[in-house]
């Protein structure tokens, strides 16, 4: 799902490998306006990437952009479109360069992490019992609502510190013993 492309000024045609007349579902011999391309582009982030675009061919500036586009069935497709400025011996941007890939996988899984970790956050901040969480270097990385009324302590103060540091008579003591055999 990964393509390259490329785009020079003075011939104002795009022109891509396979992999990315694949993703967009055009024939891979032709060379094509960048407006037909970008006419592909949901409304949302097409002014985006068109700037973006522009500014790279005309002022050298890289672009990473996330977008979706329009398939030809009628379904959407996640793809992300990197471009680099092409430069002749003396400097001149004489053309853009890039590559499409197609992450509509890659985006799945980022939002049902999400989904995952909303869940779980949610199912820690209802339970009825203290609870916390540290990093290997012994800094709180989590509290639940109760563990803050417990304590009496809002999780601002603690998350980020040393457990150590923030429960001083805790070092040192059977507590410590243990967090440490487990850790």
């Amino acid at each position: 799902h990964l393509g390259g492309w490329r785009y020079e000024p003075g011939s104002h045609l795009l022109r891509w490998s396979e992999e990315t007349a694949r993703i967009y579902g055009l024939d891979h011999s032709e060379g094509i306006e960048p407006e037909r391309v970008l006419e592909r582009v949901l409304e949302e982030s097409r002014e985006a990437l068109i700037r973006e675009f522009r500014d790279c061919v005309l002022k050298g500036e890289p672009f990473d952009r996330l977008v979706r586009i329009h398939n030809l069935d009628g379904s959407l497709s996640w793809v992300r479109v990197i471009g680099q400025p092409e430069h002749d011996a003396e400097g001149r941007i004489v053309a853009a360069r890039g590559a499409l890939q197609r992450v509509d996988e890659l985006i799945a899984a980022r939002d049902e992490t999400r989904r995952l970790a909303q869940r779980l956050k949610d199912t820690l901040e209802s339970m009825g019992d203290a609870f916390f969480t540290l990093d290997r270097d012994w800094r709180i990385t989590y509290v639940n609502r109760e563990f803050e009324r417990v304590i009496g302590v809002g999780r601002e103060v603690l998350i980020g510190n040393n457990v150590w540091a923030v429960f001083p008579l805790a070092a040192g003591s059977e507590f410590e013993l243990r967090y440490r055999e487990v850790l």
